[in-house]
């Protein structure tokens, strides 16, 4: 389960009050509850999404095994970078909605108090609806072969989703690239990170604002955010922290016949 689809659908349906939207969750919800009961073994990307998975069915056998990230040490610290970014595949809607939405009620409040910070928009099939605000500050800038100089000229890495479901690819890259975020809490979903301590996770555009601000101005939470979220990503989400996991899970396949 890369996301539980009837999840994301649901939510994404309550937001725009869709009620086609939410049919449409439906019928995902219903083919994934019929792919729970016929698996053999169900994988979760989260332990969220484990617990899901058991309230659609309470005998399912759940592992899970989430995303993996390589850490990447980046040779700039905080003085030298400027400029927020983003990164998604803009076809997936979440991602469309989270630009948008920051676009319209949080970066102008960004700009009234630091300036002219640019916003790099990165990633696969930018839509139309975000070409649309490209300004010489706001880049939609598309897929780059090489994320690793984006990720380092970057200051602050922003995720403003409002939907969406599984474990976040985009805020597992940065962190593992040591840069610091600021999130909502469908972004940090399931990944056991501490607003505060490893990422900063706010819902609302007035308070996203505000965060976004400080993580830009205050070198000295910036370095502590830079650090413990590259150490998280070590101790979970790390090859080394996975490996155990994948490997209990073909052991079992090893010695569980279904066929006997």
């Amino acid at each position: 389960t890369v996301d539980l689809h009837g999840i994301r659908f649901t939510r994404e349906a309550t937001i725009k009050n869709d009620t086609t939207l939410l049919e449409k969750a439906r019928l995902y919800e219903r083919m994934e509850c019929v792919n729970i009961e016929i698996a053999d073994t169900v994988i979760a990307i989260t332990d969220v999404e484990k617990s899901e998975v058991l309230k659609r069915n309470s005998k399912a056998i759940v592992k899970i095994i989430p995303n993996i990230h390589s850490l990447s040490e980046s040779p700039l610290g905080f003085e030298p970078r400027k400029g927020l970014l983003f990164i998604g595949h803009y076809l997936h809607t979440p991602n469309e909605d989270a630009i948008i939405y920051f676009l319209n009620d949080i970066f102008p409040r960004v700009q009234e108090k630091i300036g002219d910070v640019p916003f790099y928009i990165l990633g696969s099939s930018i839509t139309k609806k975000i070409k649309q605000y490209e300004t010489e500050l706001i880049r939609p800038i598309g897929y780059v072969e090489d994320l690793q100089p984006w990720f380092d000229k970057a200051r602050v890495f922003v995720a403003p989703l409002r939907y969406g479901a599984g474990m976040k690819g985009k805020i597992g890259q940065s962190l593992s690239f040591g840069l610091p975020i600021v999130t909502t809490s469908i972004g940090a979903e399931g990944m056991m990170l501490e607003n505060g301590k490893h990422i900063l996770i706010e819902d609302t555009p007035i308070a996203f604002s505000d965060k976004v601000v400080r993580l830009y101005e205050d070198v000295k939470l910036w370095n502590s955010l830079s650090k413990n979220g590259q150490n998280h990503i070590f101790q979970h989400f790390s090859a080394a922290a996975v490996q155990n996991s994948i490997k209990k899970l073909f052991d079992i396949e090893k010695t569980e016949s279904h066929y006997e």
